[in-house]
């Protein structure tokens, strides 16, 4: 009985955390000059993963890939995700769907490897994970994958420079400095919710 109860209410928190990265990558729709969005949605993929662990924290970042693949398809995210789409729609939703599926089944394995030792250390290293297993996996994809694509973005520029300074670089600074700077209130939940 009470193992039906736990089962209920972490699918009821994948629900509500889901929603939250739903509505947060709607917040990303504010366009940007730069070719790919900004995200929000790592810091709920980081506490719900946390919270709930890495079966599930797989399910948010499910969530957060398709949320990703939708709002670029149509142009919601700037148009960087319309040309990639265009370019290889398949590609593109397996790029959105497993580097956030990654980001999150990384962050989560993090948090359960270190949260008996610190927990405020485990959720400072998962937070900081989310976005450079998100960022790395997108430039593996996009290099591999977007080849003609990230040439003709370049205009005859270094490829690896424009890659990391154009497309990527802010982006991956700002992910990065919120996750860490939303952390300690992402361990204060995590506190709240285990009491």
């Amino acid at each position: 009985m009470e193992k039906n109860k736990n089962n209920a209410n972490n699918v009821a928190l994948v629900g509500i955390f889901s929603a939250i990265i739903i509505l947060l990558q709607l917040a990303c729709a504010i366009p940007t000059p730069l070719p790919v969005s900004i995200t929000l949605t790592l810091v709920p993929v980081v506490l719900g993963g946390a919270i709930l662990g890495v079966k599930y924290a797989a399910v948010l970042g499910a969530a957060f890939g398709l949320a990703a693949f939708t709002f670029s398809v149509f142009g919601w995210l700037g148009a960087g995700g319309v040309v990639m789409f265009n370019a290889s729609p398949v590609l593109f939703f397996v790029t959105a769907m497993v580097k956030g599926i990654l980001a999150a089944v990384a962050s989560a394995y993090v948090y359960s490897l270190l949260k008996n030792k610190n927990q405020y250390f485990a959720v400072m290293v998962a937070a900081m994970t989310a976005p450079v297993v998100n960022t790395g996996t997108f430039v593996i994809f996009f290099v591999l994958g977007y080849r003609e694509l990230l040439v003709e973005w370049a205009g005859g520029a270094d490829l690896f420079g424009y890659l990391i300074t154009g497309i990527v670089g802010i982006n991956f600074v700002i992910e990065f400095a919120l996750n860490v700077l939303l952390a300690p209130a992402i361990f204060r939940v995590i506190k709240s919710v285990r009491k």
